[in-house]
């Protein structure tokens, strides 16, 4: 709430049903882009339904996973949750042990082919909610942060992963900041490194 959004392009990234895609589309206003990104065909479907009821000009929805490269993977859904899914193959296998569970067939891209591809403009601002993909996400993605540097926001879903992140993000310069404490992740070292949740990445 307290970034300036205004006139920005936002990347929404696991849009799920659009909860931050309508905030995004509001913020950057008329002159600003939001381009979602949700493979789940549920979520897909319920996200362009709040686009299109909320007359979002501003925003591009995108049926497509992002990852390392361009492949067709399976996407594990949850049984009682089915907007929840996950590529991730130790919560994968997990979900799909569960009664009822299946998997979707969806497409997978690399944020950096999609720019060269289908022309995306620059992102001023990504935020990152890909249960437990993160780093294959950003692995994707390493032209885009060198060459727009956009602000990330990312969710962490385990200490493991948060380790990973925090190399990666420190080694491309970034500054990271745990949003719950408001304190700076300068090294590994650090105690909040232990409580995962969100991150904000400068």
């Amino acid at each position: 709430m307290k970034l300036d959004f205004q006139g920005k392009t936002v990347f929404d990234v696991g849009a799920y049903v659009g909860i931050f895609t309508m905030f995004f589309a509001r913020a950057v206003g008329r002159t600003g882009k939001v381009i979602a990104f949700e493979p789940n065909p549920r979520n897909y479907d319920e996200l362009a339904y709040n686009v299109k009821l909320n007359d979002l000009d501003n925003v591009t929805i995108m049926k497509i996973g992002l990852g390392r490269g361009n492949e067709q993977m399976a996407l594990a859904v949850d049984p009682i949750f089915p907007a929840r899914g996950t590529l991730e193959k130790d919560r994968k296998g997990r979900m799909l042990r569960k009664g009822g569970a299946r998997s979707v067939a969806i497409e997978v891209s690399s944020l950096d082919s999609l720019m060269e591809t289908m022309k995306l403009p620059r992102p001023d601002f990504v935020k990152l909610d890909v249960e437990g993909f993160e780093m294959d996400v950003l692995y994707g993605m390493v032209e885009t942060i060198n060459n727009c540097k956009p602000n990330l926001l990312v969710e962490l879903p385990n200490r493991e992963i948060l380790v990973k992140i925090i190399e990666f993000l420190l080694s491309k310069r970034y500054s990271i900041y745990h949003i719950k404490s408001g304190t700076e992740i300068a090294s590994l070292d650090s105690p909040v490194v232990k409580e995962g949740h969100h991150v904000f990445c400068k």
